[in-house]
């Protein structure tokens, strides 16, 4: 998501930065995050409460997040966050419906509806779509472009570790939608 962020195809996402993506800084990989996003001109945001960072390609962006509470998270303040990470209304209100009820990809593939790649392209979609056939079918088609977007960002910027990372989650999500793996 954070090549999205800096291709301009997604107005903000979240991170987690861990000691494997910043190798540098074993012991503090929000310095690395910092020291990236400074180079690229991206901007960077932490909101402990939650224990994301956030990063968006301008300040205004993140001056939107709703404000910090961590006991109560009102629907309100979910979509305000969904509408900052730039999550189709739609996403948001199913999310905000689906009370923790969701179908499983590798159940899907089980079932026959879908191949296991199909399901490793649907996980590229990062929202919640509707958790029906006919949303499947939308996850994997919307899916596929934003694979297609990053592997094209890959050869325009010259950075084949963005291919490299996109066919490893791809192959990632792939076995995990694969039944016998996903019991095991």
């Amino acid at each position: 998501m954070f090549a999205l962020v800096l291709s301009g195809d997604k107005p903000a996402a979240t991170m987690q930065p861990s000691r494997e993506e910043f190798p540098d800084h074993p012991w503090t990989p929000q310095t690395g995050l910092k020291e990236l996003c400074a180079q690229l001109n991206v901007v960077t945001h932490h909101r402990r409460e939650l224990g994301w960072w956030f990063v968006a390609p301008v300040e205004g962006r993140l001056d939107l997040l709703p404000s910090s509470n961590r006991t109560k998270r009102s629907p309100a303040w979910m979509r305000r966050l969904g509408v900052v990470l730039g999550y189709p209304p739609d996403a948001i209100e199913t999310f905000l419906e689906a009370r923790g009820q969701w179908t499983d990809p590798h159940e899907r593939v089980a079932a026959g509806e879908f191949t296991p790649e199909e399901m490793a392209d649907a996980g590229f979609v990062v929202y919640r779509h509707d958790d029906s056939l006919e949303g499947y079918e939308w996850a994997v088609r919307t899916g596929r472009r934003v694979r297609s977007r990053l592997e094209d960002l890959a050869g325009e910027w010259g950075v084949s570790e963005l291919n490299e990372f996109v066919a490893g989650r791809r192959e990632y999500l792939r076995e995990e939608a694969i039944p016998e793996k996903a019991t095991q």
